[in-house]
């Protein structure tokens, strides 16, 4: 039988580091290459090329322990390693990146509203899906 699986445990680390966050999402992708020809029948036909993956983090703004500084050090353009997103606990299956490179990352403040961010980043070279069950 199924089980399905909360979210309301997922965890963020970056190197060790706790991010509060409210969403990831991950997204891995390959470049899908053409190689439809003319013996394909009529449709098209791909081969993967190179791998990689986005991550999407958004959260609340954490005001005693500011993720533009160290030890996070988020901001457009910095490497992180070892980002671990956990699917429920520290002893759960685990999405592994040993680096990533952050895209934007701005700040919102609403005011009625928590301040909030947003950052995006992507796998810079291998990274791991989660394995194992819970």
């Amino acid at each position: 039988m199924p089980l399905p699986l909360s979210a309301k445990f997922a965890m963020a680390r970056i190197n060790g580091n706790i991010l509060y966050n409210v969403v990831w999402n991950v997204t891995p992708e390959s470049d899908l290459l053409d190689t439809s020809n003319k013996e394909g029948g009529g449709f098209k036909d791909y081969v993967p090329g190179l791998a990689g993956a986005k991550i999407h983090f958004e959260g609340w703004w954490d005001a005693h322990n500011n993720m533009y500084d160290a030890p996070l050090n988020i901001f457009n353009g910095a490497y992180l390693t070892n980002v671990l997103l956990y699917t429920t606990t520290l002893s759960s299956p685990y999405w592994n990146f040993p680096l990533v490179v952050v895209g934007p990352a701005p700040m919102m403040a609403d005011v009625k509203d928590l301040v909030k961010y947003t950052f995006d980043a992507n796998a810079k070279g291998v990274f791991y899906y989660p394995t194992g069950s819970i």
